[in-house]
């Protein structure tokens, strides 16, 4: 059965990242059963809420 998207999403982002650091983010989805993308987007939404929480948060 195919996946069904909630949010459709038709941006991208690219970063480039040391094989340490590519080994690190695969071990860390795998542990949380997660694509490398999801985990990145749980992360931003962490680091978010904790710029709000502390006050510093803004808009670009």
């Amino acid at each position: 059965m195919a996946k069904t998207k909630v949010t459709p999403r038709s941006n991208i982002i690219s970063m480039r990242v040391s094989e340490k650091e590519r080994q690190i983010l695969k071990k860390l989805a795998s542990r949380h059963k997660l694509s490398i993308s999801d985990m990145m987007r749980h992360a931003m939404e962490s680091f978010t809420n904790n710029q709000y929480d502390s006050g510093m948060g803004h808009t670009a």
